[in-house]
């Protein structure tokens, strides 16, 4: 039984040992160190707001990340650095250069951005990344706050956890609380926190139905603002009503309403104007308040 062990380990280590050697890069270029995300996943969270939904998606076809390093290049973010990209396959990437831009297409043709020169600390990189893709308006409100791994959201503090293992559902993000799980969920402009319970297997979490937290404006797509797809908020007379006065707290009118003037208050853009006038808002943003009454009065 020894003998049979003893000729097990030996064969693991020298497994592991070809793997190293394999993972063993040659030829890499200088000036594409650094962390890349695949340029789907950034487009699906984009489009479906769910960390979860977008790795699990991609995950047959992409590499999870590219950490590329000067000899090794990192390939998985459900276990970190155990698995690593075989040099045959490297050696059939291409690297694209435009401008400050990095893109590097793999084996079969698929394309990644860089989203950082730091590759030590690649799983940071990668992990604030995905924050700022699906979090990208609330990061503006002074209540929610984003370091290394940790969301400060109204004062309580929150690990993100990129491991899907915790949870099937396609919640925005999973959060620790104290080695407790729970669920960062989108809901039309707003997003609330919830509990967890236990799911079929043990390590597995659902999420709840009791809120530990409401964040009434959350996201409104700011990149693309005043060209904002209304159409998506038609059944919420309340998100209705925070996106017509979003206009209004862009050019910094004051509200008499309290509730507006306190949502409007937290975040880092909104200025008190008084020479506020509508006359400054753009023809855009007109039109985007002609359109809200429209679907506010049917």
């Amino acid at each position: 039984m020894k003998k049979i062990l003893k000729t097990f380990f030996i064969l693991v280590l020298l497994s592991a040992r070809l793997f190293a050697s394999d993972c063993d890069l040659k030829n890499v270029p200088e000036n594409f160190l650094g962390t890349y995300m695949p340029v789907h996943m950034e487009l699906l969270m984009k489009q479906n707001h769910s960390y979860v939904k977008s790795l699990n998606a991609i995950s047959a076809l992409y590499y999870d990340i590219l950490i590329l390093n000067q000899n090794i290049c990192y390939s998985s973010i459900q276990f970190e650095d155990q698995y690593a990209v075989r040099n045959s396959d490297f050696q059939k990437w291409s690297f694209i250069e435009k401008g400050d831009d990095r893109i590097i297409i793999d084996e079969n043709g698929l394309s990644y951005r860089r989203i950082s020169t730091n590759y030590d600390e690649g799983y940071k990189m990668y992990a604030q990344r995905v924050v700022e893709v699906l979090c990208h308006d609330a990061l503006q409100n002074k209540n929610f706050k984003m370091n290394d791994y940790t969301l400060t959201i109204y004062g309580k503090k929150y690990d993100f956890q990129l491991n899907t293992y915790y949870s099937s559902d396609p919640c925005t993000l999973v959060l620790a609380d104290k080695n407790k799980i729970c669920f960062l969920q989108r809901e039309g402009l707003g997003a609330k926190i919830y509990n967890s319970v236990q799911g079929e297997y043990k390590m597995i979490r659902e999420m709840g139905t009791d809120v530990l937290l409401s964040i009434p404006l959350f996201a409104w797509d700011d990149e693309s603002y005043p060209n904002i797809e209304v159409y998506t908020y038609k059944d919420s007379k309340e998100d209705l009503r925070l996106l017509r006065n979003l206009v209004f707290a862009k050019h910094g009118y004051k509200f008499k309403s309290e509730d507006l003037q306190k949502i409007f208050n937290q975040f880092e853009w909104y200025k008190e104007n008084p020479n506020f006038s509508e006359n400054d808002f753009s023809p855009a943003e007109k039109e985007l308040i002609e359109i809200i009454l429209r679907y506010e009065n049917n």
